[in-house]
Protein backbone atom coordinates (compact mmCIF):
# COMPACT_ATOMS: atom_id res chain seq x y z
CA UNK A 1 0.00 0.00 0.00
CA UNK A 2 1.58 3.02 -0.98
CA UNK A 3 0.96 6.41 0.85
CA UNK A 4 1.88 9.87 -0.64
CA UNK A 5 2.87 12.20 1.75
CA UNK A 6 2.46 15.71 0.91
CA UNK A 7 5.28 18.17 2.15
CA UNK A 8 5.42 22.42 0.93
CA UNK A 9 8.59 23.53 2.19
CA UNK A 10 10.00 27.31 2.38
CA UNK A 11 13.15 28.42 4.04
CA UNK A 12 14.26 26.78 7.30
CA UNK A 13 16.38 24.83 5.32
CA UNK A 14 18.50 23.07 8.28
CA UNK A 15 15.28 21.99 10.26
CA UNK A 16 13.62 20.51 6.88
CA UNK A 17 17.36 18.50 6.68
CA UNK A 18 15.93 17.56 10.29
CA UNK A 19 12.51 16.62 9.28
CA UNK A 20 14.11 14.25 6.32
CA UNK A 21 16.40 12.63 8.46
CA UNK A 22 13.02 11.97 10.43
CA UNK A 23 11.41 10.83 7.37
CA UNK A 24 13.80 8.41 6.81
CA UNK A 25 13.24 6.62 10.04
CA UNK A 26 9.57 7.08 9.36
CA UNK A 27 9.80 5.32 5.97
CA UNK A 28 11.28 2.38 7.40
CA UNK A 29 8.86 2.14 10.36
CA UNK A 30 6.02 2.34 7.52
CA UNK A 31 7.62 -0.37 5.72
CA UNK A 32 7.38 -2.82 8.48
CA UNK A 33 3.57 -2.31 8.84
CA UNK A 34 3.35 -2.97 4.89
CA UNK A 35 3.02 0.52 3.68
CA UNK A 36 5.39 2.70 0.87
CA UNK A 37 5.65 6.10 2.53
CA UNK A 38 6.71 8.24 -0.65
CA UNK A 39 7.14 11.95 0.31
CA UNK A 40 6.04 14.83 -2.17
CA UNK A 41 7.94 18.10 -1.69
CA UNK A 42 6.79 21.09 -3.22
CA UNK A 43 9.63 23.48 -3.07
CA UNK A 44 10.24 27.58 -4.60
CA UNK A 45 13.62 28.19 -4.09
CA UNK A 46 16.58 26.14 -5.25
CA UNK A 47 18.55 24.88 -2.59
CA UNK A 48 15.42 22.84 -1.20
CA UNK A 49 15.18 21.24 -4.41
CA UNK A 50 18.75 20.13 -3.96
CA UNK A 51 18.16 19.18 -0.34
CA UNK A 52 15.23 16.78 -1.65
CA UNK A 53 16.99 15.73 -4.71
CA UNK A 54 19.80 14.26 -1.86
CA UNK A 55 17.17 12.11 -0.11
CA UNK A 56 15.56 10.99 -3.23
CA UNK A 57 12.32 12.52 -2.44
CA UNK A 58 9.45 13.53 -5.75
CA UNK A 59 9.87 17.13 -6.26
CA UNK A 60 7.46 19.73 -8.07
CA UNK A 61 7.98 23.70 -8.29
CA UNK A 62 5.45 25.44 -6.65
CA UNK A 63 4.62 29.29 -6.44
CA UNK A 64 5.23 31.14 -3.29
CA UNK A 65 2.61 33.87 -3.28
CA UNK A 66 0.72 31.83 -0.39
CA UNK A 67 0.68 28.33 1.47
CA UNK A 68 -2.79 27.58 -0.31
CA UNK A 69 -2.15 27.66 -3.41
CA UNK A 70 1.12 26.22 -3.21
CA UNK A 71 -0.79 23.08 -1.46
CA UNK A 72 -3.12 22.95 -4.47
CA UNK A 73 -0.20 23.31 -6.90
CA UNK A 74 1.45 20.09 -4.92
CA UNK A 75 -1.59 18.16 -4.58
CA UNK A 76 -2.70 18.51 -8.04
CA UNK A 77 1.09 17.04 -9.33
CA UNK A 78 0.44 14.19 -6.70
CA UNK A 79 -3.31 13.42 -7.84
CA UNK A 80 -1.99 12.50 -11.16
CA UNK A 81 0.25 9.22 -10.03
CA UNK A 82 -0.97 6.16 -8.58
CA UNK A 83 -1.20 5.59 -4.55
CA UNK A 84 -3.14 3.77 -1.96
CA UNK A 85 -3.59 7.04 0.45
CA UNK A 86 -2.97 10.49 0.20
CA UNK A 87 -1.23 12.53 3.36
CA UNK A 88 0.31 15.71 4.89
CA UNK A 89 3.35 16.61 6.43
CA UNK A 90 4.79 20.18 7.17
CA UNK A 91 8.71 20.67 6.74
CA UNK A 92 8.82 21.52 10.51
CA UNK A 93 6.95 18.67 11.75
CA UNK A 94 7.90 14.92 12.77
CA UNK A 95 6.04 11.50 13.04
CA UNK A 96 6.66 10.09 16.34
CA UNK A 97 7.68 6.84 17.02
CA UNK A 98 4.55 4.25 17.09
CA UNK A 99 2.65 6.29 14.38
CA UNK A 100 2.85 3.66 11.40
CA UNK A 101 1.39 0.63 13.64
CA UNK A 102 -1.21 3.39 14.99
CA UNK A 103 -2.27 4.64 10.91
CA UNK A 104 -2.28 0.93 9.84
CA UNK A 105 -5.02 0.04 12.51
CA UNK A 106 -7.43 2.94 12.27
CA UNK A 107 -7.36 2.69 8.28
CA UNK A 108 -8.60 -0.67 8.09
CA UNK A 109 -12.05 1.24 9.20
CA UNK A 110 -11.63 4.98 8.65
CA UNK A 111 -11.04 6.54 5.09
CA UNK A 112 -10.34 10.04 6.41
CA UNK A 113 -8.47 10.94 9.70
CA UNK A 114 -6.34 12.55 11.70
CA UNK A 115 -5.24 13.94 14.77
CA UNK A 116 -5.98 16.51 17.66
CA UNK A 117 -3.27 16.34 19.46
CA UNK A 118 0.22 17.77 18.56
CA UNK A 119 3.45 18.93 20.29
CA UNK A 120 4.24 22.29 19.90
CA UNK A 121 8.52 22.67 20.38
CA UNK A 122 10.30 25.92 20.35
CA UNK A 123 13.63 25.31 18.46
CA UNK A 124 15.30 27.87 20.11
CA UNK A 125 14.39 27.27 23.44
CA UNK A 126 14.30 23.51 23.11
CA UNK A 127 11.41 23.02 25.17
CA UNK A 128 7.19 23.33 24.60
CA UNK A 129 3.46 22.12 25.22
CA UNK A 130 1.48 19.77 24.14
CA UNK A 131 -1.37 20.98 22.10
CA UNK A 132 -5.17 19.09 22.56
CA UNK A 133 -8.04 19.64 20.51
CA UNK A 134 -6.27 20.95 17.82
CA UNK A 135 -7.82 19.74 13.94
CA UNK A 136 -4.14 18.73 12.92
CA UNK A 137 -3.45 19.18 9.19
CA UNK A 138 -0.08 17.18 9.36
CA UNK A 139 -0.40 13.66 9.91
CA UNK A 140 -4.09 13.50 8.41
CA UNK A 141 -4.93 11.54 5.67
CA UNK A 142 -7.60 10.23 3.23
CA UNK A 143 -8.27 7.12 0.68
CA UNK A 144 -7.87 7.16 -2.97
CA UNK A 145 -11.12 7.39 -3.47
CA UNK A 146 -11.74 10.78 -2.09
CA UNK A 147 -8.86 12.43 -3.54
CA UNK A 148 -10.37 11.62 -6.91
CA UNK A 149 -14.22 13.25 -5.22
CA UNK A 150 -11.53 16.07 -4.65
CA UNK A 151 -10.08 17.73 -7.55
CA UNK A 152 -9.71 21.12 -5.39
CA UNK A 153 -8.73 20.95 -1.33
CA UNK A 154 -7.01 24.28 -0.78
CA UNK A 155 -7.46 28.04 -2.71
CA UNK A 156 -5.44 31.02 -2.14
CA UNK A 157 -5.20 31.83 1.32
CA UNK A 158 -2.58 32.00 3.86
CA UNK A 159 -4.42 30.70 6.93
CA UNK A 160 -7.07 28.61 8.10
CA UNK A 161 -5.93 25.87 5.74
CA UNK A 162 -6.42 22.71 7.71
CA UNK A 163 -10.17 23.63 8.15
CA UNK A 164 -10.61 24.07 4.45
CA UNK A 165 -9.27 21.25 3.18
CA UNK A 166 -11.92 19.51 5.64
CA UNK A 167 -14.45 21.65 4.12
CA UNK A 168 -13.45 20.54 0.83
CA UNK A 169 -13.79 17.01 1.59
CA UNK A 170 -17.35 17.39 3.43
CA UNK A 171 -18.84 19.06 0.70
CA UNK A 172 -17.56 16.69 -1.62
CA UNK A 173 -18.05 13.06 0.14
CA UNK A 174 -20.22 14.33 3.21
CA UNK A 175 -17.59 12.76 5.68
CA UNK A 176 -16.19 14.17 8.37
CA UNK A 177 -12.75 13.72 9.57
CA UNK A 178 -12.36 10.97 12.28
CA UNK A 179 -9.48 11.79 15.18
CA UNK A 180 -7.16 9.21 16.24
CA UNK A 181 -6.28 9.30 19.85
CA UNK A 182 -3.01 9.88 21.28
CA UNK A 183 -0.09 12.08 20.30
CA UNK A 184 2.28 11.10 17.34
CA UNK A 185 3.49 14.06 15.91
CA UNK A 186 5.93 17.29 16.69
CA UNK A 187 5.95 20.68 15.47
CA UNK A 188 9.05 22.65 15.80
CA UNK A 189 8.50 25.87 15.89
CA UNK A 190 11.47 28.48 14.55
CA UNK A 191 11.24 32.35 13.87
CA UNK A 192 9.61 31.70 10.45
CA UNK A 193 6.22 29.84 10.08
CA UNK A 194 2.57 30.26 8.73
CA UNK A 195 1.52 29.87 12.71
CA UNK A 196 3.79 30.83 15.93
CA UNK A 197 4.35 29.21 19.03
CA UNK A 198 1.13 29.01 21.89
CA UNK A 199 1.70 27.69 25.07
CA UNK A 200 -2.23 25.76 25.57
CA UNK A 201 -0.90 24.92 29.38
CA UNK A 202 1.32 24.54 32.52
CA UNK A 203 3.00 21.33 31.27
CA UNK A 204 6.46 21.31 29.20
CA UNK A 205 7.90 19.20 27.09
CA UNK A 206 11.84 19.26 26.15
CA UNK A 207 12.29 19.05 22.61
CA UNK A 208 15.29 16.43 23.36
CA UNK A 209 12.99 14.04 24.68
CA UNK A 210 10.26 13.94 22.22
CA UNK A 211 11.69 13.99 18.81
CA UNK A 212 14.16 11.63 17.90
CA UNK A 213 16.07 13.96 15.38
CA UNK A 214 16.27 16.81 18.20
CA UNK A 215 20.57 16.61 17.86
CA UNK A 216 20.31 18.11 14.01
CA UNK A 217 17.69 20.91 15.79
Amino acid sequence: MKIALHIPVWKRLELTRACYVGLKRSILEFADEGFELEPWIGWTEPEHKELADEFGWHTVECENENLGDKNQQLYEAMRATQFDWFMQLGSDDFFLPGVAKVYKEYMKEHAFAGFRQIYFLRAKERDGTLVQGYPCGAGRYMSREIVDACPVLWTGRQRGLDGMSLDFVNEATGLKCFYIPGCYLADVKTEVGISEYHRYDSDMYSLDDVVPESYLI
